[in-house]
């Protein structure tokens, strides 16, 4: 069976996935969402002179003539009174609290001498010193944050202190799991001889986590055509992208793909020039999509770094950046056989970039110590210490 590069499958789920639809949220709970539209300031920020300091406020040029000056009054913040500043006078003033009128400076209590309602100063400040300008990190109207933006905590934070308390962003996608499989077993269950411990649905469920996700659904399901048929029947009514584990395969109980053209999800391709992850399936019904993969647990967890976070990023408004692509000098040598392209679990180091023990696709121990995933490319077949290859790192920007 004709078998597709890795490129052009990459090609093929971009082109399938588009952004969502854009929904209002609460700029609060925006965490890991993609910003729809571009924000503007509707406010000055800090919104009126503002001191940086405790200390004691005044008209610099009042003590152009003379050192000492009297006390007219007390500002704390959050006080709203508009106060005037007397030639000659200051006000005690604290952090955040706002400038009386006709002030441009502040000094800091530790270098004034008080002298009852009089105060000397020690040293002598700059003008405008230890005063936050209003407006002197945002203006009025300014656009602070263009569309496509990813929402972390400091900008949340800096977009709350403007006063925006809602947002327009990219939904993200519905997904759902479905695990399918005779032999699996749930953890905490008795073992049987010829049975294993299922781990792929909490796998997944942990991966769609780290992207913001909680799944709709994680559905079983044994190795049966019929109840294969009717359970991808059911859990594509309810989400956007469904994740399938096992039944991908040609052997005789793999039942997934007929049970998909049983559904009528259209087949983008099926089988990809890779390892792990050989028999990946991408297929469509209408605006849902699917990816069915492999059940051995290395290769899930590789087509979700490298395909299934594609699909999920695109959908919730990214423009693709996906994993972490670095250039690094490989630490030690790899030698493959075939035309495949190999993704290898690594961990990069001070010098480069080391291939781990441990690669077969139903190993997952080297995930244990693994950051990333070594691409070594289907028409390179050794390669030695200080080739500089490909390196896919786990740290994503999204």
């Amino acid at each position: 069976m004709y078998m597709i590069s890795v490129k052009e499958a990459k090609e093929l789920v971009e082109k399938k996935s588009s952004r969502s639809k854009s929904i209002t949220m609460r700029t609060k709970d925006a965490l890991g969402f993609v910003l729809a539209e571009d924000l503007f300031s509707p406010i000055d920020s800090p919104p009126f002179h503002q001191s940086a300091m405790d200390g004691y406020a005044f008209c610099f040029a009042d003590i152009e003539s003379q050192s000492t000056l009297i006390l007219q009054g007390t500002i704390q913040a959050g006080d709203t009174q508009r106060y005037q500043l007397e030639v000659g006078y200051c006000f005690r003033i604290f952090t955040g609290a706002p400038l009386p009128m006709n002030a441009d400076t502040v000094i800091m209590q530790e270098h004034i001498a008080i002298n009852g309602d009089k105060i000397s100063l020690l040293q002598i400040p700059t003008q405008g010193q230890n005063v936050r300008l209003q407006g002197s990190q945002t203006k009025i109207g300014e656009r602070i944050l263009e569309k496509g933006k990813l929402m972390n905590a400091g900008i949340i934070g800096y977009v709350i202190s403007l006063g925006i308390h809602t947002m327009q962003v990219y939904a993200k996608a519905k997904v759902s799991i479905l695990v399918t499989g005779k032999e699996l077993v749930q953890a905490g269950e008795d073992l049987q001889f010829g049975q294993i411990y299922e781990s792929n649905s909490s796998m997944l469920a942990a991966l769609l986590d780290e992207v913001g996700i909680t799944p709709q659904e994680i559905k079983f399901v044994d190795d049966d055509l019929q109840a294969s048929t009717q359970s991808i029947s059911n859990v594509l009514k309810h989400c956007d992208v469904l994740l399938i584990s096992g039944g991908i395969s040609v052997g005789d109980y793999d039942f997934v793909q007929a049970a998909l053209e049983a559904n009528k999800v259209e087949k983008i391709f099926y089988k990809v020039k890779q390892k792990p992850g050989k028999p990946l399936y991408f297929g469509s019904k209408g605006n849902k999509l699917v990816f069915a993969l492999p059940g051995n647990p290395a290769a899930v967890l590789t087509c979700f770094y490298e395909y299934v976070v594609l699909c999920l990023s695109i959908l919730g408004g990214m423009d693709f950046q996906g994993n972490r692509k670095l250039m690094l000098p490989l630490l030690n040598t790899y030698n493959k056989k075939g035309e495949l392209t190999h993704f290898l679990k690594g961990k990069i180091q001070e010098q480069g970039v080391l291939i781990l023990d441990g690669q077969e696709s139903y190993k997952l121990q080297a995930f244990t110590e693994a950051d990333c995933l070594v691409l070594i490319e289907d028409n390179i077949n050794n390669c030695h210490v200080g080739d500089v290859v490909e390196v896919h790192s786990f740290a994503r920007s999204w």
